[in-house]
């Protein structure tokens, strides 16, 4: 549905919602697939971006387009509070290649939950081994604090060689990790380390880029 485009409200939204999540303008083209001018003009507040433009930055932050409509003064406190809400359910979390087998073992430690995206990959042949390697992270994170220094790094070093076949058919692997809380338990709060691993297709991957986790219920940013 398309949206009346006031290009003040948009750009103090935006402008409003990168503060919040501790955003770059570099961050949220990222996360959008957008250019960062295409940011920097939006929040000039003198252009009205397109509607596409906005439904991808909405569906950055795992929003709709509403979130781009100015609310009338009733339904101001109510969107406050939705924001509110997805400030306590998403974090930017740092994404990067592992550089080596040492690198990646230091990252499965402590790891109690994670999450797995697949939806850059297309081709059947990266599908399935990417979804080998989601197994196969899985079945490590179940025993990484029971075996041996020297099994984890037999294991990484396996991992490893499994992402750069995943790099030759076109995508590069991505880790990174944060704090969540589990907001059921009250005293003591159960907190956990979360794993997130990605694959971005090999053309558009940076170095280091950033992933906008939506955590589900009933977890909660650390």
């Amino acid at each position: 549905m398309a949206i009346e485009r006031d290009p003040e409200f948009i750009a103090a939204q935006l402008k409003l919602l990168r503060e919040m999540f501790r955003l770059t303008q570099e961050n949220l083209a990222d996360l959008a697939g957008v250019t960062t001018r295409t940011i920097e003009k939006a929040e000039s507040g003198r252009h009205a971006p397109s509607q596409q433009t906005l439904e991808l930055i909405a569906k950055a932050f795992g929003m709709g387009i509403d979130l781009f409509r100015k609310p009338s003064p009733e339904e101001q406190a109510q969107q406050q509070d939705e924001l509110e809400r997805a400030m306590r359910t998403m974090i930017l979390v740092p994404m990067s290649p592992p550089t080596d087998a040492g690198d990646l073992t230091s990252r499965l430690d402590g790891i109690s939950i994670h999450r797995i995206d697949l939806s850059a990959v297309e081709s059947d042949a990266a599908l399935q081994l990417a979804v080998m390697i989601g197994d196969g992270i899985r079945d490590w994170v179940e025993i990484w604090e029971d075996i041996s220094l020297s099994e984890r790094l037999e294991a990484a070093q396996s991992l490893m060689n499994q992402f750069q076949e995943m790099e030759a058919l076109g995508y590069v692997v991505h880790f990174g990790r944060h704090k969540v809380r589990h907001t059921a338990y009250q005293a003591p709060t159960l907190a956990a380390t979360e794993l997130v691993m990605s694959f971005r297709p090999k053309s558009a991957a940076k170095m280091e880029t950033h992933a906008l986790v939506t955590l589900k219920d009933p977890w909660e940013t650390a």
